[in-house]
């Protein structure tokens, strides 16, 4: 140490105490930075002179004057790294004055850095010895290391000369930031930002300068030799030019690459030079834009070669060195001189002329040529072109300086300069991880693309492969460090999977930020949303990304296509190309009105509220001209709009959880900004029959559904619905004095609103499930109490904290038989309305208890506790304040049934359960008496369709927030029904008080109640085989069979399968129950043809129990001013109406109920009217499902050859048949059926009919209008539909045809010019009908009633010769009655007298067939080619 102080006193150090103090912290720094063994103590002692006369050195700002800096202290990086937390900085240059003005001059709302006084000191280095990287991990990164550890550091302009020799750092920024950000490929959780220049210590030995007689060439000679490489015999080259182009390093794959673009300082010429490898990329540190530099041995090569999109570049080799020109001599040969030295392998050109050429201009400057002649020409031309490529370029692109203000999503690459201009570099990779991009940063953009925007700030920059962001200066304030990680971007991953242009990115981000609005922080977590994690090997296989990231990638499953088009790009071609066609800024223009939006659900509402207040809304039908006031105001009770997402600027992108509401029950489409209610219905053509394997979901969670209908386990994913409807209902009360006034708010008493979704599951895609329940839930009912769980503990030696959570549960497997409507009914305990609904479901096998670890883990489960008291009770009346159509529960319509009701209170419960069973010592007598009276009139095990299986039929009471699964149940649909931490397997069982009633229970059969509780879970079942790997999958949220469970419920499902198919009618059935007289319940399948609303009568109108009105919005119930609705309903094929009531004062709004939507009701009552009409009434045990939704199916059903995979040309080799066949084999009404010909006579045209219909609505079109009477509807397309009725008759029977279109032309034998001109008349009037009613009835109408031309052509025509006339047809089954198909039934007689003979006979139903084909036919030719083939 003597010898440190003897000559530190030679330089003017260690003069006083002060000094020598430091001097002696400087050198312990130095021992425990620098690796001593290696050295000795005279060249330790010299290495320690040399720091402190570099310390010395630096000059002061405000003083100008060299100190020792006392103050400061030499800091190891290891000690930086562990013991300071949060960022700072170090300026030995930096006065204490400056320090005040900095901290003066701080933004608003910013502080500067903490100061410190420390020195650093260590080896720059891009390859540091005490971090392991791999080669793929190079990507030119510098590190600063000494011997306690390394830090990662980024530098302004840094020296070749520093790399691999210890310097002083005088300044610098120490940022620390999160290191737990996703995509962070480091464990390191701060960098270092080098603010002043480094100072070389020691003597060290430098790399070797290029020497005085190496021989450089221009640009302009450059890109001569690449051009015509193969005449000269030179692999190296010598590259001089300035550096005008310099690319991010790029990261393809394993390669790692960047661009540089040289350029001759004479001229605009310039080349393209590739440095490719892990072992190059530090060069990027050191190469500076708009310096002169010399690339000493670099290859000339083609990139792409063999390929459309190749370049002649130069490559970077093992033995090429750069350095600048200034370092050093160099001489710069011409074109002449390079020609002497390596001669062309073709014809050398004349020395005279190539002298001639080179004494006119520079010689670097002259071009070349690839082949012999004229020299001046080519360099000529080709030097223009290049001319000419170089102002195009810079034209295109600019360059500005400014400071970061902002960053306004660093993920997207987003930042904001001077507050005015937007700054986008997620189009160039970003190895660095935006190092230095903090706010307060000043940087300089090289070769970026100008864009102007309508939204602020409307100044845009955007940089490509040709573009560079440098560094300027360090920002000084303590502004966090937000990294730009490309590689777990969900952006960039999307950017560079579609190739999105500037507009499209920018829609990118916007789409982000609402997707962030409508899921965080409530619903999602930022990971979850944004989220891209790559696992080790970055295979594909083994990626997890975010909601936002599966929400662009997952195609559309209607259209089977992206959400925005894939186009390509070329990053080569953008930085080399010299024209710069860059597909970021030069691409297709895009409209904004084109895109999706993605909106939150309150703003959704928002919009559709906006819609039904608009003018066009109020759209009056034209078929009516006149209106009385009253007539005008009942036509605008009612209207509806029907919007689909082409309808909305931009299309709407529905994205939402998929739930059910507690309240109403009703499925609901729900962010953390509201909710919407949703219809889930078929809405394609193809039909869809329901089976087990519907019931859970597939192996791959974004696989597109194949069931259209809902599902238990759909609930709770968020989707996104690319094909939907967005229905309006609104409903008015009005006093609109004429249709002028029609719109005028002051004579609106009230509005009311119904929006709701409808789209089929199929058209949606999953992104994302939410967990409802974990381990960890199950573990906190340990806390709470609950008595059922019970703690494992775990071997010995094992961890303390991984105790395992042992939850008994009880499970009931039940199969859906009958729904009926969720209606209303008032708590006695709180004296408010809610909705219930009773559920009649066949409970399989008796309950059983499983452990949480056997089979399956409640997903489903509230956090509800579980209680050991269950209360159970029967009742045999209603006590306080219940409702008539709670009774219901058990005994449905007219059918009274025995019943024994147990309610079931687990834990606190605050809903009607008081209501549903009460239990009272005193009437246990009455109810045995019940009991046993009504023995007589149960169903008795010989009507059910499960008597022979282990199964018994309980009523599920859903009442309160038990509601929710009121939807996801579907008929003959398994589930299992779990009492969560819960050991006694009777808790599904009646609990009757005495013996007496368990045996009278026994021996009846009759149906048990049960209340659902709010702890009780609905879970979807699985079979254990073939489909064992994907219940495995998914354990925690299907219960899997047995394989004994499976096989029985097999046999149920499918037995009551076959019951409710034949059960089910349509209105053609129900017309022929004419004769019935008695009140029966019968479930019907139809198409609605049209709805109204009326006042119903007080004698048949419920009593509301509704509390306030606001309870009506709460609970989705009634309608406006409760006016009940009217439907008039059709069979989907065939003629007939029948009329359907629907009082909805108690009940829950039916939603989906419009016209041309195919529905399916169970349970209505059939009524006849004093005048002898049918019609149905819909009561509070009937339940309706919308099968396929109203505008994705035309109001008339087009059915043709094509439907039946009968060719047309072949269907003369169709066997033939007779008429009275039909009848006699008795063929079920089960739709489609073999294809026949039958030879018959056209007996009679009954029914024709020619319409255009709206493609949107189904409505009339009339002349390009839409004649929509209550909807809105702004469509131009329409379709033409033909569909007629007649009836044949072939000698053996006579059949009712029904045919379609193009057999329409047929029947009527039409050309096809006429059939022109009769589709411009029907499109002239939008439909024309034509009814048969006898040939006096027509001319008597035609002579007194207003008839059209066409419609008197028509009358003429169907009843001529020319269409009654014999005929081939090509038929098949259409509608046949069920009374046809008993055999047993007593058919209608007929008896006539013949003489002293009477006649008897049977009068069947009428047989009715559908027409494929139809045609012509002379009976005496067919005979004679007949004979013809049976003489030969």
């Amino acid at each position: 140490m003597d010898v440190i102080y003897r000559k530190a006193k030679q330089v003017g150090v260690g003069k006083n105490p002060a000094e020598k103090q430091w001097l002696g912290k400087v050198y312990q720094s130095l021992q425990e930075c620098l690796c001593v063994e290696d050295r000795t103590e005279e060249e330790f002692c010299s290495l320690v002179l040399s720091l402190v006369e570099r310390i010395i050195s630096v000059k002061v700002e405000d003083t100008n004057c060299m100190a020792v800096p006392v103050r400061y202290d030499v800091l190891c990086i290891n000690t930086l790294l562990q013991s300071q937390q949060v960022s700072c900085f170090s300026n030995l240059r930096l006065s204490q004055n400056q320090y005040k003005k900095v901290v003066h001059e701080a933004p608003t709302g910013h502080k500067p850095l903490r100061r410190m006084y420390f020195l650093l000191l260590g080896k720059l280095t891009a390859d540091p010895k005490s971090i392991n990287l791999a080669v793929k991990d190079k990507c030119g990164d510098l590190y600063l290391e000494d011997n306690t550890g390394s830090v990662i550091c980024q530098c302004i302009k840094p020296d070749v000369n520093w790399l691999d020799r210890l310097v002083l750092i005088p300044g610098w920024n120490y940022i620390v930031f999160d290191s737990d950000h996703r995509g962070m490929n480091h464990k390191s959780s701060a960098y270092l930002e080098i603010t002043e220049a480094c100072l070389p210590v020691g003597n060290l030995p430098r790399k070797v300068e290029p020497g005085p007689d190496i021989e450089v060439v221009s640009s302009t000679l450059g890109l001569h030799i690449l051009q015509n490489r193969c005449d000269f015999q030179k692999k190296y080259v010598n590259i001089q030019g300035e550096i005008t182009a310099l690319s991010p390093v790029h990261r393809i794959r394993e390669s790692v690459l960047f661009f540089m673009e040289i350029t001759s300082k004479d001229s605009d010429t310039s080349v393209c030079v590739v440095a490719k490898g892990a072992e190059y990329s530090y060069w990027h540190n050191f190469l500076q834009l708009n310096a002169e530099y010399v690339f000493s041995d670099v290859m000339p090569t083609t990139l792409n070669k063999e390929s459309i999109n190749s370049f002649p570049v130069y490559a970077v080799c093992k033995k090429t060195r750069f350095s600048p020109l200034s370092g050093g001599n160099f001489e710069n040969i011409n074109l002449q001189r390079l020609q002497e030295k390596y001669p062309s392998r073709q014809s050398s050109i004349g020395s005279e002329h190539v002298m001639g050429n080179v004494s006119s201009s520079h010689g670097d400057q002259q071009p070349s040529t690839s082949c012999q002649g004229d020299v001046d020409s080519m360099s000529s031309e080709e030097s223009v072109t290049s001319s000419t490529s170089k102002q195009i370029k810079q034209a295109k692109l600019c360059s500005f300086q400014g400071t970061i203000t902002d960053v306004t999503i660093a993920d997207a690459g987003i930042y904001q300069l001077d507050g005015k201009i937007r700054l986008y570099v997620g189009h160039q990779p970003c190895v660095s991880h935006g190092r230095g991009l903090r706010v307060g940063s000043k940087v300089k953009v090289y070769n970026a693309h100008f864009k102007s925007s309508k939204e602020e700030p409307t100044l845009r920059l955007c940089c490509c492969t040709l573009s560079s962001v440098v560094i300027v200066q360090f920002s000084p304030l303590a502004t966090p460090y937000q990294p730009f990680i490309p590689q777990s971007s969900v952006y960039i991953h999307l950017l560079y999977f579609y190739h999105l242009n500037l507009a499209y990115y920018q829609w990118l981000v916007q789409m982000s930020e609402d997707m962030k609005k409508k899921f965080l922080p409530n619903l999602l977590s930022d990971t979850s949303l944004m989220g891209v994690q790559l696992r080790k090997n970055h295979r594909s296989d083994q990626r997890a990304f975010g909601v936002f990231y599966s929400l662009f990638r997952l195609p559309s499953p209607s259209k089977q296509t992206l959400l925005l088009p894939q186009s390509p790009r070329n990053i080569y071609q953008e930085f080399i190309d010299p024209q710069h066609s860059c597909w970021v800024v030069e691409s297709q223009p895009v409209s904004r009105a084109s895109l999706y939006a993605i909106p939150a659900m309150a703003e959704l509402k928002q919009t559709l509220e906006r819609l039904t207040k608009t003018r066009e809304s109020w759209q009056l039908p034209q078929t009516r001209q006149t209106y009385t006031d009253k007539s005008l105001n009942e036509e605008l009770y009612w209207r509806y709009q029907i919007n689909e997402p082409s309808d909305f600027k931009p299309p709407l992108l529905l994205v939402g959880y998929l739930e059910s509401n507690s309240k109403t029950g009703q499925l609901q489409l729900t962010d953390q900004t509201g909710s919407i209610d949703c219809v889930v219905s078929q809405m394609s053509t193809d039909s869809h029959e329901c089976d087990q394997k519907c019931q859970y979901p597939s192996k791959n969670s974004h696989k597109p559904y194949v069931c259209p209908n809902i599902k238990l386990w759909c609930s709770g994913q968020m989707i996104r619905i690319d094909r939907y409807q967005i229905i309006n209902e609104s409903f008015t009360v009005s006093r609109f004095p004429s249709i002028q006034q029609v719109g005028n708010p002051s004579c609106i008493d009230k509005q009311h609103l119904r929006s709701y979704v409808q789209f089929s599951m199929s058209d949606t895609v999953c992104l994302h499930r939410r967990r409802f329940i974990d381990r960890e839930s199950r573990k906190r009912k340990l806390d709470e109490g609950c008595p059922s769980v019970c703690t494992n503990k775990g071997p010995s030696g094992s961890n303390p904290n991984t105790d395992s959570v042992c939850v008994t549960d009880v499970v009931q497997l039940f199969v859906v038989s009958q729904k009926d409507s969720l209606h209303l009914t008032r708590s006695s305990k709180t004296q408010r309305s809610e909705l219930t609904s009773n559920i009649t479901v066949t409970f399989i096998n008796p309950s059983k208890i499983l452990q949480q670890d056997d089979k399956y883990e409640s997903a489903y489960m509230s956090n509800a506790t579980a209680r050991n008291k269950t209360q159970v009770a029967i009742s045999t009346k209603h006590h306080g304040n219940r409702n008539n159509s709670t009774q219901s529960c058990a005994a449905t319509g007219n059918k009274s049934e025995g019943v024994a009701m147990s309610s079931h209170h687990h834990g606190d419960r605050h809903n009607s359960s008081g209501s549903c069973a009460i239990t009272t010592t005193g009437n246990e007598h009455a109810a045995i008496a019940m009991a046993t009276n009504t023995e007589k009139t149960v169903l008795r095990p010989s009507g059910d369709c499960t008597s022979d299986l282990p199964v018994k039929q309980v009523v599920l009471i859903l009442a309160a927030e038990t509601i929710k699964w009121y939807h996801l149940l579907n008929p003959c649909q398994t589930y299992v029904l779990v009492m969560p931490g819960s050991k006694d397997v009777k808790v599904f069982e009646p609990q009757l008080p005495s013996q007496a009633l368990q045996r009278v229970v026994r021996a009846t059969d009759c149906r048990t109640c049960l209340l659902v509780t709010n702890n009780m879970v609905v879970m979807p079942t699985a079979c254990p085989q073939p489909h064992a790997n994907i219940a495995a999958k998914v354990t925690n949220e299907i219960y899997i069979l047995s394989d004994d469970e499976a096989r029985l419920r097999d046999q149920v499902v499918s037995r009551l399968s076959s019951k409710e198919e034949t059960n089910i009618l349509n209105v053609h059935d129900v017309k022929m129950s004419r004769s019935t007289t008695d009140v029966r319940q019968i479930s019907l399948k139809c198409r609605i043809v049209s709805r109204k609303h009326y006042n119903a009568d007080s004698r048949f109108k419920s009593t509301s129990l509704l509390n306030s009105p606001d309870r009506d919005a709460e609970l989705g119930v009634s309608t406006l001013n409760n006016k009940s609705i009217c439907l008039l309903v059709g069979d989907i094929s065939s003629q007939g109406t029948l009329s359907i009531y629907i009082d909805v004062n108690n009940l829950s709004y039916p939603l989906g109920l419009l016209p041309g939507a195919i529905v399916t009701f169970r349970n209505l009552n059939l009524c006849m009217s004093r005048k002898s009409n049918i019609y149905c009434q819909y009561v509070c045990n009937s339940s309706v499902v919308v099968d396929k939704c109203a505008a994705s199916i035309p109001l008339q059903r087009n059915t043709s050859t094509q439907d039946t995979g009968i060719d047309t040309e072949n269907q003369s080799t169709l066997p033939h048949k007779y008429l009275c066949e039909y009848a006699q084999t008795g063929i079920t009404n089960t739709g489609l059926t073999n294809i026949n010909q039958i030879y018959a006579h056209i007996v009679i045209v009954q029914n024709l009919s020619l319409r255009f219909s709206c493609a949107k609505c189904g409505d009339i079109f009339k002349q390009g209008v839409c004649m929509n009477t209550r909807g809105y509807c702004l469509s131009t397309n329409a379709t033409y539909t033909a569909k007629a009725s007649f009836i044949i008759e072939d000698g053996t029977f006579e059949a009712h045809v029904h045919c379609n279109n193009e057999q329409v032309t047929s029947l009527l034998d039409l050309s096809t010019l006429q059939c022109q001109r009769l589709r411009e008349c029907v499109y002239k009037c939008g439909e024309v009908v034509y009814r048969h009613k006898g040939s006096e009835y027509n001319r008597e109408y035609e002579h007194y009633g207003h008839v059209s031309p066409v419609e008197r052509v028509l009358n003429h025509l169907c009843s001529s010769q020319l269409v009654c006339r014999p005929v081939v047809l090509c038929c098949r089954q259409f509608t046949l009655s069920q009374d046809m198909d008993n055999k047993n039934h007593e058919y209608p007689v007929r008896s006539w007298d013949n003489g002293d003979i009477q006649i008897q006979t049977k009068v069947l139903p009428r047989l009715s067939l559908f027409c494929t084909s139809l045609k012509s036919v002379n009976y005496r030719e067919v005979y004679n080619n007949s004979m013809a083939e049976n003489t030969s």
